[in-house]
């Protein structure tokens, strides 16, 4: 019975399929962009975003599975939100290969500049490159297309203010954001260790509340000129100072070997995430950060300190002689692999491919217009 409800309330998932995530410039779930192309396109739908503050993304699949591609442009775009919230400047490009159909899905705010009958026009030009499979050419002049006809950003006053996404600045903010997290993460150490008493509660409160407030709202200020979601950096924040706080408080409470190991561990972590100079990602630079540090950390802990080391083979010895039955009855699960090219993954680190891409909240209303070849 359980079963039969699971199914059925699964079932309209399964009718329309996944929504696709769009958190690049360049989403190729087919996989018929060369890394090369994709970057040529991205560069371009960045330095887009740049000149007029509009957010453009290309989504290209096989198929939409027989779902018309409007529906699949139009849900694939309310789970992005691309552009800003409130100005909704957003635009998404969706390329079906397969199925021979394209469809720009325009924001609410973009409507203006790119009414339907302009934008059919745009797509029925594409006809010739995208039938002789360029489809690189074809994504390059619907980018080139789009911007003649949009103002810059200088001439929209809500986006007058703020600076184009620059990697040198995504670096600056992140590395003054290393040093704050630095003090934050310390002081909580101190806070939560050796001044626990000394403190009490209540001043122990306030000490940790504004340790973490104080600097979030700098964090806010300084980086609200900045076209990437402050979440992001506010997150940054807080991955640095976790990353100290682990590291004071294993020199208060364990022996400083462990603290030591910890603390070079949080610094490798840290440079991970400086390291890549061209890349405006935030996200993906916490993702690395927060993996080589965990990774680095569990690695030398293990082999520094061998009583973790003898408990974590006594672990490995006990799993290992009691799941012989669970290995061979889960191993045809194993030979399984997930669906799609790889070649749509993310592309070398420290290009335009990479930027962040996540929406700020813009709303779509069905602008736009639909294509073949």
């Amino acid at each position: 019975m359980v079963k039969t409800w699971a199914l059925v309330l699964l079932l309209p998932a399964l009718l329309l399929g996944s929504t696709p995530v769009i958190d690049r410039p360049v989403v190729d779930e087919r996989g018929v962009l060369s890394s090369e192309d994709k970057e040529a396109v991205a560069s371009e739908l960045v330095r887009l975003r740049g000149e007029t503050g509009t957010q453009m993304a290309v989504l290209v699949v096989g198929t939409t599975g027989g779902e018309p591609i409007e529906d699949y442009a139009m849900r694939a775009a309310e789970a992005w939100k691309g552009g800003h919230a409130g100005l909704d400047n957003g635009l998404l490009f969706v390329l079906a290969v397969d199925d021979r159909r394209a469809r720009l899905e325009v924001g609410y705010g973009m409507e203006e500049y790119l009414p339907d009958d302009a934008v059919r026009r745009i797509l029925d030009a594409q006809g010739p490159l995208l039938r002789q499979q360029d489809y690189r050419g074809a994504l390059l002049a619907v980018i080139q297309e789009v911007r003649v006809r949009l103002p810059g950003a200088q001439d929209v006053p809500e986006l007058a203010g703020l600076a184009p996404v620059s990697s040198a600045r995504v670096s600056n903010t992140m590395l003054g954001l290393i040093g704050i997290g630095v003090v934050a993460g310390v002081l909580l150490g101190f806070c939560l260790g050796i001044w626990r008493e000394r403190l009490g509660t209540w001043r122990m409160a306030g000490s940790i509340a504004a340790i973490l407030l104080v600097p979030s709202a700098l964090t806010a200020l300084l980086v609200q000129s900045i076209r990437i979601p402050t979440f992001h950096f506010l997150l940054a924040f807080a991955t640095f100072a976790a990353m100290f706080l682990v590291v004071t408080l294993a020199a208060h409470h364990l022996s400083s070997r462990i603290a030591i190991v910890l603390g070079l561990s949080a610094a490798v972590g840290c440079l991970v995430a400086l390291s890549d100079y061209h890349s405006t990602n935030v996200l993906r630079m916490l993702f690395e950060a927060g993996k080589s540090f965990s990774v680095l950390a569990a690695v030398l802990v293990v082999v520094t300190y061998p009583p973790v080391f003898r408990v974590l083979m006594e672990i490995l010895f006990f799993f290992l002689s009691n799941s012989g039955s669970t290995v061979s009855s889960s191993s045809s699960w194993g030979s399984s692999s997930s669906g799609g090219s790889s070649s749509g993954g993310s592309s070398s680190g420290g290009s335009s491919s990479d930027s962040s891409w996540g929406g700020g909240g813009g709303s779509f209303g069905g602008g736009g217009a639909s294509s073949s070849w």
